[in-house]
């Protein structure tokens, strides 16, 4: 039995779809949605649900993310942290960030990348 192309044509047509690059959209999330995570991570830890939990990992991780991101670009101006070791942790930074988006409502349509670059600028000002 001998095959053509004809044959396989959609086969071929889906792998082409397989390997071929998608567009990807990094401000996936805005600050509604940052919000939403915010709230789970300053709950009460005790009693949270596993959804909670997860919520409160993803926020933690996210700002966490975009801090570490932009603080390995050199040229890093946004914000200035203080130095490694100067008793800033994660957690107080996510925090900072969410008392932002707390207080500026407005804003929450925003992509939350950028209203955790204003968060920290707020805070933590280049001089």
């Amino acid at each position: 039995m001998r095959f053509s192309f004809a044959d396989y044509q959609w086969t071929f047509f889906l792998c082409a779809l397989l390997v071929l690059p998608l567009p990807a959209k990094a401000e996936w999330m805005d600050g509604k949605q940052l919000h939403i995570l915010y709230r789970a991570f300053s709950a009460p830890a005790q009693g949270q649900s596993d959804a909670a939990r997860e919520a409160s990992a993803m926020y933690l991780g996210y700002v966490t993310g975009v801090v570490n991101a932009t603080d390995a670009l050199a040229q890093n101006k946004i914000y200035c942290l203080p130095p490694l070791g100067a008793g800033t942790s994660n957690e107080q930074l996510a925090h900072v960030v969410g008392a932002y988006i707390t207080a500026h409502p407005a804003e929450q349509n925003e992509p939350a990348m950028l209203l955790i670059f204003k968060a920290l600028k707020n805070v933590f000002p280049c001089r």
